[in-house]
Formats: structure tokens, sequence, C-alpha cells
């Protein structure tokens, strides 16, 4: 999908064993279709992805990353990769982004070697998803 974070906030899990970051996304068009997620253009998804900074009661600033990830921004477009986890109801996950700017693409992932999508015309980029999508059409 294509989306815009629109709010975001950090949360410590209930068992206080990770932190994580929930986004409101503002989806502006969807490239593949599922079953088991009925996301519409032009509507709203939560989604959520592992890390975050979050303030602490005594002030402490902490920020938790995972190696590798980089961060959705809000106010930004991403073209992103979600599911949807089998105990959730209404939140994804952002499991890949890639930030769309000036229609070109750029992973927020910090993987060592140069992705070979870095600089990618966004177009060009939409082309090869949808074309890996269409050789999967059986997959949810």
């Amino acid at each position: 999908m294509i989306a815009s974070p629109i709010r975001a906030d950090v949360h410590i899990s209930k068992d206080r064993t990770y932190v994580y970051s929930r986004f409101s996304l503002q989806v502006f068009e969807v490239l593949k279709r599922s079953k088991k997620a009925d996301i519409q253009e032009e509507s709203g998804i939560a989604a959520m992805e592992l890390g975050g900074r979050i303030r602490f009661p005594s002030g402490h600033m902490g920020t938790f990353i995972l190696a590798r990830h980089g961060f959705l921004e809000v106010g930004q477009k991403y073209l992103l990769f979600v599911w949807k986890p089998a105990t959730s109801i209404d939140t994804y996950v952002a499991s890949e982004a890639y930030l769309v700017q000036d229609d070109v693409v750029f992973p927020i992932g910090t993987v060592a070697d140069a992705s070979p999508y870095e600089g990618m015309p966004l177009k060009d980029f939409e082309t090869k998803v949808k074309a890996v999508i269409a050789k999967n059409v059986n997959s949810n």
C-alpha cells in the first residue's frame, strides 16, 4: 500500500519486554487486496512496528531500535508492506517500508548493502511490486 502516518504513539508492551510504535495511517493506494484485510483507498488503518522513543516517568528518554530497521515518520509518504497478525482485529504490522519523496523510493531499513531500489522512480518500483503480486495471486 501507499500510505502516510498521520499520528504516532509509542508504547511499552504489557509484559514490559519490548517497545513498539503504533501509527494511524492514511491509505492512498492499495497494491494488493486480501481476503483477511479489507483495506480501502482513502481510508485510515492502524499499524505498528517494533521500536520507538519513549520518555520514562523519571524524565529519561530511551530509544529502542531493531537492527536494520528504520522508523516511519509522521507526515511522510511510504510504500508499505503490511501483514495482519492472527490475534489482531484492527492493527497491522509494517514489515518493510520505502520512503516516497518526489516520486522516488528510498528504503528506510539500514541494511549494510545498498538496496537496488534506492532512488528508483516510484512508477518503476510499483510495476515491479505489482508483477510479483501477479505471480503470487493466490497468496493472502
